[in-house]
């Protein structure tokens, strides 16, 4: 484009001196610097532009190029993928996102289903890891994908596996834990290494001893406050049934209140019990797993 704009500046310039008056050795001389001064700064302002169109467009290209790869592998990796393109989800690099990663469901005033969203931090970007990159997204995949998943150390370490399962997937070894390519990242190394070093029911175990509740916990809390709940309402059920009851409307309103409550309380004891359902299958899973990838582990 440079060139062609050099070729029609000249001729321009040329047709003009051959019906204007004759014009000095001197004077075409500057009239053409002029000319090729333009065109120079034409062709940086063009290479600028361009310059920065390919520095916005890049950060999307790596992030669709990491994607790519973890869809290459057979497993994990390219499960995760496949739920966020079937989720159209966002990927993207996020200057909000300070720690590596995060997640997000977009649509606040829309109905279900909301978007996904993966941000990853720009800091992330140096130096260029996919593995590295295709660990955190699979970190806030899987968190995404257990959205209805109760927070348990079940979750912490299904979580975990989807971010060692990746990083195995795409080439990662024991010895580079530490440092993947660059990047030292305590959070993830330990993530990772929870789940190295731990089975499913191992796993657990560690995790419960750093604070975290089981889905055993959980269920035996849930099923406590609705046994209560359900005997108030049974007890509040019997003073209503005294007639003339000047507390009645008062007795009327608890009820309503217990009512919702024990509601609320059932609906989570279920998402519980659905919840260890799916952590068994998680579990035989894995076997599975490292069945078919075992000498991927190194």
């Amino acid at each position: 484009m440079v060139k062609t704009g050099v070729v029609f500046a000249l001729l321009a310039a040329l047709c003009g001196t051959a019906s204007a008056q004759v014009v000095s050795d001197e004077g075409f001389a500057a009239q053409l610097q002029g000319i090729r001064v333009q065109t120079v700064r034409a062709g940086e302002r063009f290479a600028a532009a361009a310059a920065a169109a390919d520095q916005q467009a890049a950060p999307a290209r790596l992030i669709e190029s990491v994607l790519v790869s973890m869809n290459d592998q057979p497993g994990t990796a390219e499960q995760l993928v496949a739920w966020l393109r079937g989720h159209k989800a966002v990927v993207q690099f996020s200057a909000r996102v300070q720690d590596a990663s995060a997640h997000d469901w977009l649509g606040d005033f829309t109905a279900e289903p909301k978007t996904p969203a993966v941000y990853l931090s720009p800091k992330a970007r140096e130096p260029v890891s996919h593995r590295y990159l295709a660990v955190l997204i699979a970190r806030e995949a899987a968190e995404l994908m257990l959205k209805d998943f109760p927070e348990s150390a079940e979750k912490r370490y299904v979580v975990s596996s989807r971010m060692g399962e990746t990083f195995f997937e795409l080439g990662g070894t024991r010895l580079t834990m530490s440092n993947i390519d660059g990047h030292a990242d305590p959070k993830v190394e330990t993530s990772i290494r929870l789940w190295v070093e731990n089975d499913p029911s191992g796993g657990v175990s560690v995790l419960h001893g750093s604070g975290n509740k089981t889905l055993k916990e959980l269920q035996d809390t849930l099923s406590s406050e609705y046994e209560r709940l359900v005997r108030l309402e049974q007890a509040i059920d019997q003073m209503l049934s005294v007639p003339n009851d000047p507390n009645a409307t008062s007795l009327r309103a608890e009820l309503e209140q217990t009512q919702a409550k024990a509601s609320e309380t059932l609906a989570k004891l279920n998402a519980v019990k659905a919840a260890q359902d799916q952590f068994k299958k998680f579990s035989d899973d894995e076997k599975t797993w490292f069945w078919e990838h075992h000498g991927s582990l190194q």
